[in-house]
Formats: C-alpha cells, sequence, structure tokens
C-alpha cells in the first residue's frame, strides 16, 4: 500500500510535504486517486516527517491532483486533510470521523470551525477524570458512586481546602467545587511542576534527598493537627481505604470490639484461631492520637520544579488516621530509589511501624488467597494446620 503525498501550506504560507500511511478509507480512496508509485526514499520515510520541498518537487505537486489546504502546523485530524467539505460525500465521510469520542466531536465540526478547542482530557484514573482548560485551569470530575453501589463523597475537597487555609503546603486552589448528577465537580488552579515519578530519574542523589526532606517537612506540617477519632478533614466519618476490601466500612476506632464487630461480616474464610489472632493484634489503643495524613505519598502525586517541591496533590485517601498509616500505606505502594528514601525519612522522623504493617497484610488479605506475611500471627496458625 503506497503513501501519499498530501501538499499543505502552514500559516507561513510555506509549501511542506507530509506524508502518511493510509490508516482511514478516506485516505486509501485518496490515494487511489493520485495512483503515483511512489520512490523507495519516500517509502522509507516515517510517519508525519515533514520537509521543505525543492521548486521541482512543487511543480510536480501542482501537476498532480493533490489537495491544498490552509492548515495549522500540527495536522488537525487523521485523515481530514484528504477531504474538500464542500463535496457532499467528504462531509459525509468527515461526520463519521470521530475526534474525541468524550464529547462527539466529528471531523466536519473540526473542519468548520475556525477555533482549536483549548480544554482537553488529561487524565483517567480510577473513578476519576481530569479536563485541562487553557494553561491555568483543571477540571475533575468523580463519581460518588463506588462500585459496591453506595454513595461516598470521599475526602479530596475537604482536605486539600483545610490544608490550604491551615499549612503553607503547596496544593491546588479550589474555585468551585459542586455535586450534580451522582459526580463531584472541581474547577482549580494548576499547580506548576512536573510530577516527581516522571523526573525523578534526572536529579542527582543529593537534589533526590533535598525532594524528599521537603516533602517530609510537608507532612510534619499536617501531622500537627490531630483529633481523638479517625475522621475527614470535615469531622465525617472515614471509610477504611487502605486495609483492602473492608473499604465498605468505616474506618479503625480506639474501640476494639466496636472494630471486631463491623469486620466480622467480611471475615468468611478464616477460623476462628485466625479471627481470634486478628483481634489480639489490633494496633490502635485508647488514647492514641489520629493525625492528620494524605495517604497517598506516590512519586505521581508530588509536583517538582528548579529541584523543589511545588505541589503536594490528590488528597483523595487524605483524613484523620493512626500515627502509623503514612509509614505503612508508603511501604505498601512507594516503590523504586524515591519510594526508599521516603521511608527512611519518616521512618527517621516519625517512626517505623512494621508490626502495624503486618497487621495489615493480615486484614486485607483477600479471600482464598495466602496474603499475610511469615511474621505475623495469622500466617504461623495456618502454617499450624497444615
Amino acid at each position: 500500500m503506497s503513501i501519499a503525498y498530501v501538499s499543505l501550506k502552514c500559516h507561513e504560507k510555506s509549501t511542506y510535504t507530509l506524508n502518511f500511511p493510509p490508516m482511514h478509507r478516506a485516505e486509501q480512496v485518496m490515494d487511489r486517486k493520485i495512483g503515483q508509485e511512489e520512490s523507495d526514499d519516500v517509502r522509507r520515510q516515517k510517519p508525519g516527517d515533514v520537509r521543505r520541498k525543492q521548486p521541482e518537487e512543487v511543480s510536480q505537486l501542482e501537476s498532480r491532483k493533490v489537495i491544498t489546504r490552509y492548515l495549522s502546523p500540527c495536522c488537525r485530524g487523521r485523515g481530514l486533510e484528504y477531504l474538500d467539505i464542500h463535496k457532499y460525500e467528504d462531509a459525509q465521510k468527515a461526520e463519521k470521523m470521530m475526534i474525541c469520542p468524550m464529547c462527539d466531536f466529528n471531523g466536519y465540526q473540526e473542519l468548520t470551525s475556525h477555533e482549536i478547542s483549548h480544554v482537553k482530557l488529561q487524565l483517567i484514573n480510577g473513578l476519576s477524570i481530569i479536563h485541562s482548560i487553557g494553561s491555568e485551569r483543571i477540571l475533575k470530575q468523580r463519581s460518588i458512586t463506588r462500585p459496591w453501589g453506595e454513595s461516598y463523597l470521599g475526602n479530596d475537597y475537604e482536605t486539600t481546602k483545610f490544608v490550604r487555609e491551615n499549612t503553607t503546603i503547596p496544593v491546588m486552589e479550589i474555585m468551585e467545587y459542586w455535586v450534580s448528577d451522582d459526580t463531584q465537580w472541581w474547577l482549580m488552579s494548576k499547580v506548576p511542576g512536573e510530577r516527581l515519578d516522571l523526573v525523578w530519574d534526572g536529579f542527582n542523589p543529593e537534589q533526590q534527598q533535598t525532594l524528599i526532606l521537603e516533602i517530609v517537612d510537608y507532612i510534619a506540617q499536617a501531622r500537627k493537627f490531630t483529633r481523638p477519632t479517625p475522621q475527614t478533614a470535615d469531622g465525617a466519618p472515614i471509610r477504611d481505604n487502605l486495609l483492602g476490601s473492608m473499604n465498605r466500612v468505616e474506618m479503625l476506632t480506639t474501640d476494639k470490639e466496636e472494630w471486631f464487630a463491623r469486620i466480622t461480616p467480611y471475615l468468611t474464610n478464616e477460623s476462628d484461631s485466625q479471627k481470634r489472632h486478628l483481634k489480639e493484634d489490633y494496633p490502635v489503643k485508647p488514647g492514641d492520637k489520629f493525625v492528620l495524613t494524605h495517604g497517598d505519598l506516590n512519586a505521581s502525586n508530588i509536583l517538582v520544579q528548579d529541584g523543589h517541591v511545588t505541589g503536594i496533590i490528590d488528597w483523595e485517601h487524605s483524613g484523620f488516621f493512626p500515627e502509623w498509616w503514612e509509614w505503612v500505606y508508603s511501604l505498601k505502594m512507594a516503590s523504586g530509589g524515591y519510594g526508599r528514601l521516603l521511608l527512611a525519612e519518616l521512618g527517621k522522623r516519625f517512626g517505623a511501624y512494621r508490626k502495624q504493617y503486618h497487621f495489615s497484610l493480615d486484614y486485607a488479605k483477600p479471600k482464598g488467597r495466602e496474603q499475610a506475611t511469615s511474621n505475623s500471627k495469622i500466617y504461623k496458625s495456618r502454617k499450624s494446620m497444615k
């Protein structure tokens, strides 16, 4: 299948040649109309290659029936440049070309529009979708309906608002928040910088340690705020979003009996001995503090610029949790060199909670799977039963 030449004129009105592989039926139709055997050097060019044509090439192209159209230097849709919007058949083909399936924006609308949208789909992550609006705003949408059928607003909005008003931790400014059609919406200002997971390897060890220290300093600010019980920033009951499938129930409490009564319906695969060990290992005691916790210090939630932290985002898993929560969650989620340095500094500043980590593995054990660690009582009780 041959590659068709398309002669374009950019805004500077210089003539360029773009080579496109036939990806759409409309492209193949135009390719057959040209009926031109391309030379080997053209065939070897990659899709999207752009080069300035020599004068003799321009005259050769003008003798061929090639569509010439004024477009921006970046092509506005694969196959669209082959169509003449004034022809009925081409207009129909353009209408069937889906440019954006999220909003049903098609090729006909693209060719007849004098504006290019500056609203872009930036990220789809779990239950959230983030739209970029121009260069300074973000629109985030998140369903309040969970996969198990319940409605839950979550913690992101209230915690971000609380942190912005009470600390110097760099977070997004929420300009507007509302709920409609079972969906939460945030209109926010962008935080400058790049995601740390994308640029981490570009920093030397000294710069990496500087970033880790800044992150932990900000976390120390959050931990100064405490509550007598687990709760969200606005005082609402908080869900268990760390310890596996138990996220349908409310968070750990200082009352062991109350907590065990909540989780018992989900312990369908454990023996009485295993349940007893789980209850004995309960890591929360009366009088424990519950500190403001981010809950997901993954490198993708840290923004950096010029070697410094410019933003800590995505407070979806935040709230007032036991003091060990941040370290345990980071041990579960953070990875690579970033994860090792973060855990070391968190452990140095606030303590390393390995016993609570082993408890979390027992507690979060998926039904029917051996998830407990060799240091846990449940694991040892299973071994003794064999």
